[in-house]
């Protein structure tokens, strides 16, 4: 079985599996992701199979599937448990997606990796651009402690 949650916020697709997956279940989820990657500008996937306990039969077969559904730049982490690591190792290697699919030992350093990569990603603002963004939006007759707190940028809001 399986369950996927959009977290438009943190840009972040999150599926969970558990129970025995087959095959089937296995492409519907990728396929069903990959839409809804697409559908929301989604950069991200934490893919938490933890609670698997059988399945897919087909490894290869998900690992086709899913290099070809990915789209290019997508990060997926695969968070498992100590005994399902070497499975997802396989899937990473049969799927040829090795910089983007990460296998981790718990939900928390996969988050922390997909963390990690976003902010790295997120566009930042040179201080000159971010001074005159302010000075712009900054409304006439507005206090520096006024105008801080809506500047762009700022460091309580960045």
């Amino acid at each position: 079985m399986y369950t996927i949650r959009v977290e438009a916020s943190l840009h972040l697709l999150r599926v969970e599996l558990s129970g025995r997956v087959t095959t089937e279940e296995a492409l519907r989820a990728i396929n069903q992701s990959a839409m809804l990657a697409e559908a929301g500008g989604l950069g991200m996937v934490l893919c938490d199979m933890r609670e698997t306990r059988r399945g897919p039969g087909d490894l290869a077969v998900v690992a086709a599937s899913l290099a070809l559904r990915a789209p290019e730049g997508m990060r997926i982490a695969l968070a498992c448990e100590p005994a399902q690591v070497a499975i997802g190792k396989r899937l990473v290697r049969f799927s040829g997606l090795r910089r983007s699919l990460q296998v981790f030992d718990s939900v928390a350093t996969a988050e922390a990796w997909l963390g990690a990569l976003d902010r790295a990603a997120r566009p930042r603002i040179a201080g000159t651009e971010r001074r005159h963004a302010e000075s712009v939006l900054t409304p006439a007759g507005a206090s520096a402690r006024e105008a801080k707190a809506t500047a762009i940028g700022s460091r309580r809001a960045g």
